[in-house]
């Protein structure tokens, strides 16, 4: 691992050997990371922006079919994804719990739009086709957020 330091002696950046790959580590004059980049599990990259708390707020990442992007709110909770799913895109909006509340997808039979009630039921969907929806894993977004270890 390389560290540098400012001249208060406070680690700024890193570079480091992750179980995925090389991770760059930015931080803060509070030493908490606020841009992460390095390599995923998926094969491809990740990049991370935290707000001064060391929490996301914005992502982007390689994923199975493509690329993924994220947006979160200040606790770190995804308010928003923009994804390339099996088929074409899905765009899905979260609330404050990270439930899903609505999404808009295009794919092979034409685009879809959905919104759902806070306990998941299903509010509104057009056209009116059976969900086979494929939305990320918030898990795999955590892991991806986390940024190296101190």
């Amino acid at each position: 691992m390389l560290e540098i330091s400012n001249k208060d002696a406070k680690r700024v950046a890193g570079l480091l050997a992750g179980p995925d790959g090389g991770i760059v580590d930015l931080r803060n004059n509070d030493e908490k990371s606020v841009v992460t980049l390095g390599a995923y599990p998926v094969g491809g990259g990740v990049l991370v922006f935290n707000n001064r708390d060391a929490r996301p707020v914005a992502g982007l990442k390689t994923g199975p079919d493509g690329g993924q992007l994220g947006i979160f709110n200040k606790d770190g909770k995804a308010a928003a994804t923009l994804l390339a799913g099996p088929d074409g895109g899905v765009l899905g909006i979260f609330n404050k719990d990270q439930k899903r509340g609505a999404d808009l997808r295009a794919g092979v039979g034409g685009g879809q739009f959905s919104l759902l009630a806070p306990d998941g039921r299903m509010l509104f969907h057009a056209p009116q086709l059976e969900v086979t929806a494929w939305m990320p894993s918030l898990k795999t977004h955590k892991r991806a957020t986390q940024g190296p270890s101190r």
